[in-house]
């Protein structure tokens, strides 16, 4: 899914994580990724969409990540399963999310072909797992077990 963090909370840094929440929806004017990128790219220079369902996206991914995208005008970090966990932009098209089979294997390549199509310069990230299924909570880093265990 995607998370929404408090609108106040970064004002002083030029990209902030901002995405409303993942609903599913495939039709191009109820994108909820479509509208955040919009929305976020009216009011900031740039921007990164993150999942919250990616437990690698740490505070020092989400630095590099920004620094990356000063450099070109749009980024992502592909996640192993074909989506992407992060896809951080500079500009905006409605065509990055344009007929878009969300929720398959094939976001990340249509979302690279998209880029390409606009003649953006891009900087893909290593592919990070995402926690989708059951079995993909093999992933989880440990200390994140052993929290959930001892917060009862």
């Amino acid at each position: 899914g995607m998370a929404t963090t408090n609108r106040g909370e970064n004002r002083r840094r030029p990209c902030r994580a901002w995405p409303p929440p993942q609903v599913g929806w495939n039709t191009a004017s109820h994108c909820p990724r479509r509208w955040a990128a919009r929305r976020g790219l009216q009011q900031n220079p740039q921007l990164l969409l993150i999942g919250t369902d990616c437990p690698h996206l740490n505070p020092a991914l989400l630095q590099a990540a920004a620094h990356r995208l000063g450099q070109c005008e749009a980024m992502f970090h592909p996640t192993c399963d074909g989506g992407y966990a992060l896809l951080g932009l500079r500009r905006f098209s409605p065509r990055l999310f344009e007929d878009i089979p969300w929720s398959t294997d094939r976001v990340a390549e249509l979302t690279r072909a998209r880029i390409r199509e606009l003649g953006w310069c891009f900087h893909q990230g290593e592919c990070l797992r995402d926690i989708d299924e059951p079995d993909d909570l093999f992933w989880l880093p440990s200390q994140w077990l052993g929290a959930a265990l001892f917060d009862r």
